[in-house]
């Protein structure tokens, strides 16, 4: 005769479950963790702002010391004038008188570099702080200029020659 098929029973097992002590040793240990994933996102964030903030100033300075190099460097005639003024002088078809000045027309809160040609003032660029125009000797020029942003600085300065000097 065949004997009945064996049936494990699982009642002699003891269930304990998950303690509280597990889990609030998991819950600290997550905690943990999150805190130095956040803490680690949040220094690179302040990291790259600081980055992009200088990087722009940078390129601020940068971009208006070409606008005034090339100016200064095609120029017949410079002048610094009221020691806020750059005044450039072209000769060709006709005579024109170019000004680079800093204002804040449009009321931002932030000095905009202005060239005013024929008329009409336009932006060059938005940022300068500083600007300064010195004649080291004839013919020969240094531009310093700054922009600033919060307690980030950044200077450039450039000594350019005209290239046609007839005074």
């Amino acid at each position: 005769m065949l004997s009945p098929p064996k049936v494990l029973c699982l009642s002699n097992r003891i269930d304990k479950g998950i303690t509280l002590l597990e889990v609030l040793l998991s819950l600290i240990i997550i905690g943990l963790i999150v805190d130095l994933v956040l803490n680690l996102y949040l220094d690179q964030y302040r990291l790259l702002s600081e980055v992009k903030q200088k990087a722009e100033l940078r390129f601020v300075v940068f971009r208006a010391g070409q606008v005034l190099t090339s100016a200064v460097t095609k120029a017949e005639k410079v002048t610094w004038v009221n020691g806020d003024t750059l005044l450039v002088e072209y000769q060709g078809e006709y005579q024109l008188t170019d000004s680079y000045y800093l204002d804040d027309k449009d009321r931002d809160g932030n000095m905009d570099l202005y060239r005013h040609h024929l008329g009409v003032s336009n932006p060059v660029v938005t940022g300068v702080t500083e600007i300064n125009v010195l004649e080291v000797r004839k013919g020969l020029w240094e531009i310093h200029l700054q922009a600033s942003h919060g307690s980030l600085k950044c200077d450039w300065y450039k000594k350019v020659r005209q290239r046609n000097d007839h005074d």
